[in-house]
Parts: C-alpha cells; sequence; structure tokens
C-alpha cells in the first residue's frame, strides 16, 4: 500500500511502524536518564563548591533544557504508542507526571539554592 499525504512525516516520508517507534522509545528513554544523571552530578557538584561562574551557569542551563526536551520527546513518542496499539508496542510502565514535575521542581530549587 502506497504512504498517503496524511501518513508522510515532516521530511514527506512515511511514517516509522510501530516496532521502529520502540526503538526511538527505548533511544530517547537512555538518553533522557543519561542527561538526568548528567544533570544531577552538576547539581551535585554546584552544592558542594557554592560558587557559580558565568561559563557553569550556561553549561547547567543548557543541560536542564536538553534534559527537559529530552523528557517531551519520550512523552510524545509513548502517546504515539499508546494512540498505536499493536504486538509491537512496549508495555511502558506508567509516567506518574505529577511525581516527575515534583522532581524536577526539587532539581531546579536545589540549583537556585
Amino acid at each position: 500500500m502506497e504512504p498517503t499525504k496524511q501518513d508522510a512525516g515532516r521530511g514527506g516520508e512515511a511514517r516509522r511502524e510501530t516496532g521502529d517507534l520502540g526503538d526511538t522509545l527505548a533511544t530517547a528513554r537512555r538518553l533522557f536518564a543519561a542527561l538526568s544523571k548528567k544533570l544531577e552530578f552538576e547539581i551535585d557538584q554546584l552544592q558542594s563548591e557554592m560558587v557559580m561562574d558565568e561559563a557553569r551557569d550556561r553549561i547547567v542551563t543548557d543541560l536542564i533544557r536538553r534534559t527537559q526536551k529530552a523528557l517531551q520527546t519520550v512523552l510524545d513518542i509513548e502517546v504515539k504508542l499508546a494512540g498505536k496499539p499493536g504486538p509491537d508496542a512496549p508495555e511502558a510502565p506508567p509516567v506518574d507526571l505529577d511525581q516527575a514535575r515534583a522532581e524536577i521542581e526539587r532539581r531546579l530549587a536545589r540549583l537556585a539554592a
């Protein structure tokens, strides 16, 4: 079956099958986990040093943005997969958004302190 315009993505290619989307989700989750660990390390370093220079500020700010973007990517892919039930769709653990939001706020508060 030929892909239609409705099936096309940004670049005009047909949307990925559910299995490919599952692989993309696994990669996005790994990236988010790695960025979260790096951000936590940077926050711990800042707290132990109690000094923040402009260069370090930019690094941490960029890391926060990248971590937020990675989380949003994971959530977007999970929403797409939830709309496409199939045998290849991975069993995603339920995401407690209130808990995730509280964790992000806690980390940002630690940065601000």
